[in-house]
């Protein structure tokens, strides 16, 4: 079930980059991505590893397969590398197809206050290691993110709506089966639906954290489009 709800996410998407219309992703797209995984995706996979060995969670034999990588079923390893892929694929098709123009920044610096607000809250609340975990990961997402400061535009909007769609849609699967099921001694326990509340930090930060690489190694001089066209050219 795992599995299936990976293709299910991962393969429209790489059926669409690999093809050679409006969207498809050239050379440099790939070698974003790239720069992504090696950057966010392979240490989240470590962390993940630590979290599964230290008890915060486990998974359900019925819904995963037999086949491990450092302790995690292959399927939640994958995790990492299919929802950012599918994630940033919607966001260089997003960046492509709308204006790029920018939207007020209080809706941007906005949204990061309401972030810090519910660390804050809930990590003073909570004495458990994996609330304070992953408080500290997605505060240093944010650092991050102030320091780069990136300009809010149109895509990222839409953008971050659609990952939190997915977010939810993927988390709930996740949880209500439930594939994942955790250790009520590490967690607040606070849940949104059936996602707890650290795992919308946790996923918040890898997803942010892909897409702050993403746009710091591309930048998208040109629209992939123009450099499809370009790649056909010299080769």
């Amino acid at each position: 079930m795992y599995a299936l709800l990976l293709v299910l996410v991962g393969l429209p998407p790489l059926i669409l980059a690999l093809s050679r219309w409006k969207f498809g992703w050239s050379k440099q797209d790939w070698l974003q991505l790239g720069k992504s995984y090696l950057c966010v995706s392979v240490p989240f996979v470590l962390l993940d590893a630590f979290s599964h060995a230290r008890g915060w969670w486990h998974y359900n034999p019925a819904y995963v397969s037999d086949l491990t990588l450092l302790g995690l079923p292959i399927e939640e390893v994958l995790f990492f590398f299919v929802i950012p892929f599918a994630c940033l694929y919607l966001y260089s098709a997003m960046d492509r197809q709308f204006k790029k123009a920018p939207v007020s920044k209080y809706f941007g610096w906005g949204s990061v206050a309401l972030l810090l607000a519910s660390l804050a809250v809930v990590s003073f609340f909570s004495p458990y290691e994996r609330t304070i975990v992953d408080a500290v990961l997605l505060l240093a997402v944010l650092i991050t993110w102030w320091a780069i400061r990136p300009r809010f535009t149109r895509p990222f909007v839409y953008w971050s709506v659609s990952i939190m769609l997915l977010f939810f849609t993927v988390n709930t699967a996740l949880t209500a089966l439930p594939i994942v099921e955790y250790g009520p001694e590490f967690g607040s326990q606070i849940r949104i639906g059936t996602v707890p509340f650290e795992d919308a930090w946790y996923n918040l930060s890898l997803l942010l954290g892909s897409w702050l690489v993403w746009a710091k190694a591309g930048r998208y001089p040109k629209p992939t489009a123009d450099r499809l066209a370009s790649d056909r050219q010299s080769s």
